[in-house]
């Protein structure tokens, strides 16, 4: 999924499905990190979706644990741990959780990382989108919540399977260096305004 990038990200894809055929490109305008992981939603035929940003990165076997995780824990959701910054960043959970009190303990502060990445979600989960148009900050604190409400189960690895690197030049940190600006308070307000959605 190429959503509108400057900076050689097609041509290596490109490079990537000539070595490999199998590979799917879908291009489309910059449409933001929402949208662009929407398409890529709709555009799916597997059975679950998970996603990995630019600075992420999966350790070593970690897609043959989950499978094998899979083959006796029957769940909607499949959540692993990441190491990030030097800690693990997991939820306080193990086994096999109902989503509904995954989701009453969130919004009672339960410290629960909302991150995409350190989950599998079961496809029909996206049935509509979770996916806030105009938004590009925070859009899994808008989406999670949404698929919590839609999953019966939450099964937990327990395992650090994932990495998520700092990187300099991410939208959180391109964000911050804007701090107190116009701008800044324009994405949280739009980010609030999500609150009904929610």
């Amino acid at each position: 999924m190429n959503d509108g990038s400057t900076d050689g990200t097609s041509e290596i894809m490109h490079e990537y499905q000539n070595r490999f055929p199998e590979i799917r490109i879908i291009e489309q305008e910059n449409r933001g990190l929402a949208q662009g992981r929407w398409t890529g939603v709709k555009n799916s035929s597997g059975s679950y979706i998970t996603f990995l940003d630019a600075d992420d990165y999966l350790l070593e076997g970690a897609y043959k644990t989950i499978l094998q995780f899979m083959e006796n824990n029957e769940a909607d959701i499949y959540e692993f741990q990441t190491i990030r910054e030097g800690y693990y960043s997991k939820s306080p959970y193990s086994g096999i959780m109902e989503a509904g009190q995954v989701l009453a303990d969130y919004f009672n502060g339960a410290k629960i990382p909302v991150n995409y990445w350190l989950r599998w979600f079961k496809r029909e989960l996206f049935s509509e989108s979770v996916f806030p148009v105009g938004i590009s900050l925070h859009e899994d604190v808008y989406g999670f919540p949404c698929l919590l409400n839609r999953a019966d189960t939450i099964a937990y690895i327990g395992k650090p399977l994932h990495v998520h690197i700092k990187a300099p030049s991410s939208i959180m940190d391109t964000l911050y260096e804007n701090k107190n600006t116009r701008e800044y308070f324009e994405k949280q307000k739009i980010l609030l305004l999500s609150i009904p959605h929610i």
